[in-house]
């Protein structure tokens, strides 16, 4: 099982980048990958247990469960239903002070793994 991992520096506080990274009405802004993201339920801020509907420019959907929640270090979540090409996901962000303004964001995949798909004849 192959482990996905990206980080990149930010100019800004870590309780400011945790807060953006799990903020589903500013998600949008940061995250080129997908074209609509909310949180289901009457919930309104992200949190153990709290779900997420996130769909991607190609229309795949997937929902995911907070199974872990530590502001404003750590948030995780598990797809508990998605497009038919992954066989599980579960993906975690990890914000890190690293100096006065400064902080390491780290998101970690690894759980990652993709279906074969049979194709049909044409």
């Amino acid at each position: 099982m192959k482990t996905i991992k990206r980080s990149i520096k930010i100019s800004s506080s870590q309780n400011n980048v945790f807060e953006i990274t799990q903020n589903y009405n500013v998600r949008l802004e940061w995250d080129s990958y997908l074209n609509e993201a909310r949180l289901l339920g009457k919930s309104q801020s992200a949190g153990i247990g709290e779900e997420s509907y996130c769909r991607n420019k190609l229309g795949m959907i997937m929902v995911s469960k907070y199974i872990f929640y530590n502001s404003p270090d750590v948030a995780a979540v598990k797809m508990t239903k998605g497009p038919r090409v992954l066989k599980k996901f579960s993906g975690a962000w990890n914000v890190k002070s690293i100096g006065i303004g400064e902080s390491l964001v780290t998101f970690t995949d690894p759980c990652r793994q993709i279906r074969t798909v049979k194709l049909g004849r044409v």
